[in-house]
């Protein structure tokens, strides 16, 4: 604070004044650069100043420790860590897991069944999984035609999830999506904000991610491990 004495001590005595107007039962916070060092005397102003205290305390640290005392307030970045010095301590903690911890883990046999080709039964209980009333994509077929399409549509979708299983593949249609924006109902209809966006998705695609979630789901279940 460049401020001569006479500025400084003005400015206190107006700060004291204000203060002095705070009723005891309510809670004061008092935020702003004072430009105040106020020193590492831990000990003299117990209650004031916290261990975390920077620097040598100046004249306006002075006034500014004796005014909180006056008005119980607390100095509270003195009472907490500089966040450089967390910040150390978190990146010098090991993240390493241990070898040991590892091995007490049960082990458990790898899942063969995961890698075979989807079958019948499966892609008929995808489908039966997916809502009605759904907004088709460019191909125009709503879930109703699969859900009402008979067993030779699902021996059809199902020979056609094999072969995308088989060769590693997903067809390019399956990978894109028509983004449409709503309104929220709410506020400026010019602000994106205001919107959210949805992705409207083939229906044959839901049915194979469906038949993905309900084998990894599965296999969850069966191998979950308790928490401890």
């Amino acid at each position: 604070m460049n401020s001569s004495d006479a500025t400084k001590d003005k400015f206190y005595e107006d700060l004291y004044a204000l203060l002095a107007t705070v009723p005891k039962v309510d809670k004061l916070n008092g935020l702003g650069d004072f430009n105040a060092h106020i020193g590492t005397d831990h000990a003299a102003w117990q209650g004031v100043l916290g261990p975390y205290g920077l620097v040598s305390c100046n004249d306006g640290g002075l006034l500014h420790s004796r005014t909180c005392a006056e008005h119980r307030l607390l100095l509270t970045n003195t009472f907490r860590f500089p966040t450089r010095v967390k910040a150390t301590s978190v990146l010098n903690c090991s993240s390493a897991i241990s070898d040991s911890a590892i091995g007490r883990l049960p082990q458990v046999d790898t899942n063969h069944d995961l890698d075979l080709p989807p079958s019948r039964p499966e892609t008929i209980r995808a489908m039966q999984q997916i809502s009605s009333d759904k907004a088709p994509l460019s191909d125009a077929i709503p879930p109703e035609v699969y859900k009402h399409g008979g067993p030779r549509l699902m021996a059809e979708l199902t020979t056609l999830f094999q072969d995308i299983w088989l060769q590693g593949q997903i067809p390019q249609d399956f990978k894109d999506a028509n983004i449409v924006h709503l309104y929220k109902q709410k506020g400026n209809r010019q602000l994106c904000a205001n919107h959210r966006g949805i992705s409207l998705l083939k229906i044959s695609r839901k049915i194979f991610t469906r038949i993905l979630l309900n084998r990894l789901n599965g296999h969850l279940d069966q191998d979950l491990l308790l928490e401890s």
